[in-house]
Formats: C-alpha cells, sequence, structure tokens
C-alpha cells in the first residue's frame, strides 16, 4: 500500500486515491474476528489520512454471515452477532479511532452479497420415491432349511422387547457380522444372506419402537436412528441447486411444505436423481448439534410431497453446474407487498435437453438425424416397423424439448 501511494505521489495522481478497501472472507460468524478487522482497518485509514493522503471512503468488504441454522453462535453454518450489532460495531469503532486520531471519519461502505441476496431464494422439489433400509412388506418364511445364523437372528426378531432390547441388539449385531463372513466363505446361500438382512433390519426397527419410550437414549443406540433413516429421492440435482451443500459442507434449512398439521413420523436422509454417490444431503441443521437426519412425514405415491431448501439465493444459482447434466430449475419470480400480499410477477422456464446437449456441441439436428439413421437400417432389416420407426423417432424429438428434470 504504501509502494502503491510513492508510486502515485511521483506520477502526482495522489488525488485519485479515495477509498480504502479490505476484505476478511465471506461467512464470518465470530464477531470477534470482525471487530479485530475494523480497528486496524480504522488505524490504517487514520494514519493516511493524518499523512496527507486524504481517503474518503472506507471499504469494509463482505463477510456478514446468515444465521443458516438458527442457532445465533460461531459454528460455520451461524452467526453470533446480529446485523445491528455488526452496524454499531462498525460505525462506533470507526468513529472512536477518528476521534482519537482527530481525523475526519470517513463514509462507510460495504458489500456483503451473502446477507443481502440469502434469503430472496427457495429451492422446492418433490419427493418422488423412498428407498427403505428396512424391506417393507417383507416377510421372512423359514423352511427349516437355513442357516442356523438365519435361524438365530429370526429368534432375536421374534424375542424383542422393551427389557431385552440391549442384549438383542448386541444379538443382532453379531449374528449379522457371522452372516456376512460366512458368505463371503461361501457358507450361506444368496437366499439366506437376504433373510438373514431382512430380518435384521427388522429386529432393528422393532428396537427402535421401544426407544421412542424411553426419557434419555443410551449412547450404543445413537447410531440405530441414522441407520435405520429412510432416503427419499427428491426431483433435483445438489450440483446444480445446492452446491455449497457438497462442495463446503453448508447446511441451508430443509423442510416439508405439505402437511404441516402433521407430526412427522419418519426419519429420512435426501437423495437427488444424478447418478453420482455424492448427490446426496445427511447433514442437517439442529439447534445445539447437527443432526444426520431430517424428521419427515410418510410418502404417500398417491399425494404430491414438496420439501423447500431455504436460504440459497447466495452463490448457489452461479456456482451450479451441469453434473450428469441436469440443467437450470424453473424459476417463478414472486413479490410481496407491505401488507404480506404475494402475486406471482414472472415464471422463467428451466433449461430443456436439447439446450444442455448444445452446450456439451451435441445439436438437436445431428441427433435427430442418428437416431433417424440407426431406424433406417432397423426398417430394412425387419427389426422394426415402419410405424414404429417414425413413433420412436417422434418421441426423441418431443424429448429433446422437455425438461431435464421429471416431470408427471
Amino acid at each position: 500500500m504504501l509502494a502503491a501511494i510513492e508510486i502515485l505521489k511521483a506520477k502526482r495522481m495522489l488525488d485519485c486515491l479515495v477509498m480504502l478497501h479490505f476484505h476478511i472472507g465471506s461467512q464470518i460468524t465470530d464477531i470477534r474476528k470482525i471487530k479485530d478487522a475494523i480497528r486496524e482497518a480504522g488505524r490504517v485509514y487514520a494514519k493516511l489520512s493524518r499523512s496527507g493522503v486524504e481517503v474518503r471512503y472506507l471499504n469494509l468488504g463482505g463477510g456478514l454471515g446468515v444465521d443458516y441454522d438458527g442457532s445465533k453462535t460461531s459454528f460455520d453454518s451461524s452467526m453470533n452477532y446480529t446485523v445491528q450489532e455488526y452496524a454499531n460495531d462498525v460505525v462506533y469503532n470507526i468513529k472512536t479511532i477518528c476521534e482519537d486520531e482527530k481525523v475526519p471519519v470517513p463514509t462507510l461502505v460495504t458489500e456483503s452479497g451473502r446477507a443481502v441476496t440469502a434469503y430472496h431464494s427457495v429451492l422446492v422439489s418433490n419427493v418422488l420415491d423412498v428407498a427403505d433400509k428396512i424391506e417393507q412388506d417383507k416377510t421372512v418364511t423359514l423352511s427349516g432349511d437355513e442357516n442356523h445364523v438365519v435361524r438365530e437372528l429370526y429368534d432375536v426378531y421374534k424375542g424383542v422387547t422393551a427389557k431385552n432390547m440391549r442384549e438383542s441388539y448386541h444379538d443382532a449385531l453379531q449374528y449379522k457380522e457371522e452372516l456376512f463372513t460366512l458368505f463371503n466363505l461361501g457358507y450361506v446361500s444368496l437366499e439366506d444372506r437376504s433373510k438373514g438382512e431382512i430380518l435384521f433390519w427388522d429386529a432393528c426397527d422393532r428396537i427402535r419402537r421401544h426407544l421412542k419410550n424411553l426419557k434419555e437414549i443410551p449412547e450404543e443406540f445413537e447410531d440405530l436412528e441414522r441407520q435405520l433413516s429412510d432416503k427419499y429421492v427428491v426431483n433435483f440435482s445438489v450440483f446444480q441447486s445446492v452446491p455449497d451443500s457438497w462442495a463446503i459442507d453448508q447446511l441451508f434449512p430443509i423442510l416439508p411444505i405439505h402437511r404441516l398439521r402433521e407430526k412427522p413420523g419418519e426419519i429420512a436422509t435426501l437423495a437427488d436423481i444424478t447418478c453420482d454417490s455424492d448427490g446426496k444431503i445427511e447433514k442437517f441443521i439442529d439447534l445445539r448439534d447437527i443432526k444426520e437426519f431430517l424428521p419427515l412425514h410418510s410418502f404417500k405415491r398417491s399425494q404430491p410431497y414438496y420439501l423447500a431448501f431455504c436460504l440459497v439465493g447466495a452463490y448457489q444459482d452461479v456456482l451450479g453446474d451441469l453434473h450428469n447434466l441436469f440443467g437450470e430449475a424453473h424459476e417463478v419470480l414472486v413479490a410481496v407487498d407491505e401488507e404480506n400480499r404475494t402475486r406471482i410477477l414472472d415464471l422463467l422456464p428451466g433449461e430443456t435437453c436439447e439446450r444442455v446437449l448444445s452446450y456439451m456441441n451435441y445439436e438437436r439436428a445431428e441427433i435427430l438425424e442418428g437416431i433417424w439413421k440407426q431406424l433406417r437400417k432397423a426398417v430394412d432389416k425387419d427389426k422394426v416397423r415402419e410405424a414404429e420407426a417414425k413413433s420412436i423417432a417422434k418421441d426423441f424429438e418431443v424429448a429433446l424439448s422437455h425438461y431435464t428434470y421429471l416431470e408427471e
């Protein structure tokens, strides 16, 4: 900075230096770090001013946090101060330093993009299906020829009570491990392994039901809830719509927006519709800790069930990528007036398959021409009838103009 001032003096351009700027990072969670930075910047400004450099603006950069999890702590997804406290500290500390150094107070500038934009956007997406860890509606009937480990697991499952659930859980874990070992050595059939796994999870589910009646969950069962959580498959791409969840473990408030008069009865993690195993969300906000599951309602295929991913207005749109070729989602622009009445201003359609493929240098005409050439060959060899070929070509043509996400 001092070298830059010497250059400006030599060029007789010192009057062009009108603003001192600093930036301490994004999502600063602790107010003490902000105070320290403000004091340092204030002193630098004051010393420059006393030396004859007429800086008129002090730009504090960004860093103002967003309380994503509501805990009001210095945790990564929160902040232990309010916007009012931030403003008070900025103004008070700069004013105090300027009075102490007897220099004019600068015009303060801030550029806290995250704090300004995080609140403006909510991602809404529908649940498509549930991948249960417990084999729902599956029953195990023993024929008598099963491996002894399967029979032991059956006895554990049938014998679970509130009084013996700790012993039952220990036995179930032991027998499951023994089952896998014997299977890998070739002593257990595939059918027996399937029966044993179903019995293990069913026994764990019975144990979980008894745990709900306890005032305090024993430490050894803390991991059981996570293991028994269902996987709700949601019609979105983590990499396109909430990439910070995957990239930097950012926590976003996520909640159902249907059936709000019902108490959620299930616990779940979320999976997107990409084919990437990282396309999931398994960490959720909590006032005291990080939860490894989200309370949700039981999924009914006959009824719509939507989830809202809140506070995604900062960075997510511009960071989102075309991982697995899922494009931008539909956008609805909504205005809220002073009386909290809402109205839809505009609807911006999401990207089509055709448009996303064009980013990869696959053009619509070339794709359809290639498909039609293959269909013509199939027709010539009597593998496909002419009418079928036209129908298939039409389906491809229509699909290219559709949304990249699943539609009704």
